[in-house]
């Protein structure tokens, strides 16, 4: 009886342990606590001209990227593309060329200025400029 008893009360200390941490983390997602700069390993809210400005250190870096998609229009001379398939990011620090699917809905060279944010990882094309290799792109709301 009394192993059973230690069992139950170690797999009842587990599963609050669990729920705890589990409702940790949901608070902090959901912003009931400061913003952190990096959320498993992921920067987050980071702006164009700090990867820019610190190409190296983002290199191969997980980022959260906040902009309007300006397709194929206009130049980026601050990133190059990788794929003539890529498509520029803007915000209102700089630019920087995404590759990678466009966001659903979206023409490259129609592109209406829709606000985006892009998940994805900092690489670097042949020229050595940066690039985000898109992973997840979720459209704001206007």
């Amino acid at each position: 009886m009394q192993y059973s008893l230690q069992r139950l009360t170690s797999l009842l200390m587990s599963c609050v342990l669990f729920f705890l941490c589990t409702a940790i983390n949901g608070a902090q997602a959901s912003g009931a606590h400061a913003p952190s700069k990096e959320v498993a390993g992921k920067e987050t809210n980071i702006t164009i001209k700090r990867i820019l400005d610190d190409t190296r250190s983002f290199e191969g870096k997980d980022v959260t990227v906040q902009g309007i998609n300006r397709g194929w229009t206009g130049k980026c001379a601050s990133s190059t593309m990788l794929t003539r398939s890529d498509w520029i990011l803007e915000d209102e620090t700089g630019c920087i060329y995404v590759t990678g699917r466009m966001p659903t809905g979206s023409s490259p060279d129609k592109s209406q200025g829709e606000r985006i944010v892009v998940q994805g990882k900092v690489i670097f094309g042949s020229t050595g400029k940066p690039i985000i290799k898109a992973e997840k792109l979720v459209p704001m709301q206007k």
